[in-house]
C-alpha cells in the first residue's frame, strides 16, 4: 500500500512537471510571434513616420524644379521602411525558427542603410535648424536603433534550440 502511495504521488509531481513544460513551451512560441509583431509595427513606424511625423523639409521652389536635398533621404529612408514592412510580414508567412532568424538577419543590413541614409549617405540641409536636422535625422536613428536592438532579439530567440 504504501509503495502505491508513493507511486501516485511521483506521477503528480510528474504531471505538475508537464503541465510546468508546456506552459513553457507555450510561452516559447508565443515569443517569436510577438517579436515578429514588434519588428512590424516598427517597420510601419518607420515608413509612415518618416512621410508624416518626423519628415524633412516641405519644398521650397519645387515651381522652378527645384528640390530640398533631404527629400532624396526622406525617399530612400520610405522605400527601405517598405522594404522592411515586406521582411516582417515574411515572419508571419515562414513557420520554421531558422527560416524566421535568416529573415531576421537579413533585416539588420536595411535597418542599418536606413539609419545611413539621412545625412551619411546622402546628405541633409546645410542649416542645423532646418527639419530634416531636428525632426527627420534624430527620429530615423531612434526607431531603427530599436529596430536593430528587436531583429538581434528575434535572431537570437528563434537560434535557441527547443528542448
Amino acid at each position: 500500500m504504501a509503495l502505491r502511495v508513493k507511486y501516485k504521488t511521483d506521477s503528480i509531481t510528474r504531471n505538475k512537471n508537464n503541465q510546468n513544460r508546456r506552459v513553457f513551451m507555450e510561452k516559447q512560441k508565443k515569443l517569436p510571434m510577438l517579436l515578429s509583431v514588434i519588428l512590424l509595427a516598427l517597420s510601419l513606424c518607420l515608413t509612415f513616420g518618416v512621410k508624416f511625423v518626423f519628415h524633412a523639409c516641405p519644398m521650397m521652389g519645387h515651381e522652378m524644379g527645384k528640390v530640398m536635398p533631404c527629400h532624396w533621404a526622406e525617399r530612400a529612408v520610405f522605400t527601405t521602411g517598405v522594404v522592411l514592412v515586406v521582411m516582417s510580414l515574411l515572419l508571419f508567412v515562414f513557420k520554421n525558427k531558422g527560416e524566421k532568424a535568416a529573415i531576421s538577419a537579413c533585416m539588420v543590413p536595411v535597418t542599418i542603410a536606413a539609419m545611413l541614409f539621412p545625412q551619411t549617405i546622402i546628405n541633409l540641409c546645410m542649416k542645423p535648424d532646418m527639419m530634416c536636422r531636428t525632426h527627420m535625422r534624430p527620429g530615423v536613428i531612434g526607431v531603427t536603433a530599436v529596430l536593430i536592438v528587436v531583429e538581434c532579439i528575434s535572431i537570437i530567440i528563434n537560434l535557441k534550440k527547443d528542448k
